[in-house]
């Protein structure tokens, strides 16, 4: 029978399991398939595209900070899912808001410049 020590710990590996493999997508992985226009192809993940104006990729990359001090906790797998699903919630509606033919909220676009440029599909 395994103890409630080592099942904690073996829960807190697998979320910074979870948590490097999100690193990995966000950090360091492209995000578009054809870069938008005015994207330098020189670092093309979620990280660089926000660093070069495309603010709403930012709810992505600092959701990394906030899901790795959540990991470290015991007892902290309901928050560390609350915070991950919530990134991933933003990611669908910012796919839906922002499409190929630029922002579909005119707030948004104002928010975002360059979101009237819009964005070719997100992923591979």
């Amino acid at each position: 029978m395994t103890s409630e020590t080592e099942r904690s710990s073996r829960a807190a590996r697998e979320r910074m399991a979870w948590l490097a493999l999100l690193a990995l997508a966000v950090l360091a992985l492209p995000w578009y398939q054809v870069l938008p226009v005015g994207a330098r192809p020189v670092f093309p993940s979620a990280l660089g595209l926000a660093a070069e104006g495309r603010g709403w990729f930012w709810p992505l990359v600092l959701a990394l900070p906030a899901l790795a001090f959540v990991g470290r906790r015991d007892a902290a797998g309901s928050l560390f899912l609350g915070i991950a699903g919530g990134a991933l919630a933003l990611l669908v509606a910012q796919g839906f808001a922002i499409g190929l033919r630029g922002s579909s909220i005119d707030w948004l676009a104002t928010l975002f410049p360059l979101s009237a440029q819009g964005q070719t599909g997100i992923g591979w």
